[in-house]
């Protein structure tokens, strides 16, 4: 009977202490996220994330554009809502403000 009562004191403590341990080292699937461009990140969501680049496509409907950006020369995916691109003609430069989320630039700003 005690070698039970040991044991389940045990199995207490360590189910305790788990949480305090993981957090005293760093939870490595959450301690450093990668954006799109394999740069590591401790706070990739709050983090801003700049685009400059020229207008290749725009679709209003959906509030899908397509920028070249000026940095690496390719043709990236940015969403935005259609208020923001009402201003927005094909061939413009642009600068939008935003976060990368699978590959696709989420624009909260377009200066």
């Amino acid at each position: 009977m005690k070698s039970k009562s040991k044991w389940a004191t045990g199995i207490l403590a360590l189910t305790l202490a788990a949480p305090i341990f993981a957090q005293s080292r760093g939870d490595y699937r959450d301690d450093a996220r990668r954006d799109d461009r394999g740069y590591a990140s401790r706070s990739y969501e709050n983090r801003e994330a700049f685009l400059r680049g020229r207008v290749e496509r725009i679709d209003y409907r959906s509030g899908t554009v397509w920028v070249r950006d000026f940095q690496r020369g390719e043709t990236v995916r940015a969403t935005a809502s259609r208020h923001e691109l009402r201003g927005v003609r094909r061939g413009d430069r642009i600068q939008l403000v935003g976060r990368w989320d699978r590959g696709v630039f989420e624009v909260r700003d377009i200066r």
